[in-house]
């Protein structure tokens, strides 16, 4: 095991799919610096703005679905 994980924690709770991680209409872009912007968005508004280097994202039950 390895050393313990220490960082602001966003729980962002079950079934959250891959359209709320990053909506559909921002699957053209491919530059991480632009896309990075739109991470959760509709889930929490101003992510791209509150996370910080070192957060933790944790989610639930079928994380990633879609």
């Amino acid at each position: 095991m390895g050393p313990p994980l220490k960082g602001r924690v966003w729980c962002v709770g079950d079934d959250l799919d891959t359209d709320q991680l990053i909506a559909g209409k921002y699957l053209t872009i491919i530059d991480p610096e632009l896309l990075k912007r739109h991470v959760l968005e509709n889930v929490e508004p101003r992510f791209s703005q509150k996370a910080r280097v070192g957060d933790l994202l944790v989610g639930g039950i079928n994380f990633g679905c879609g």
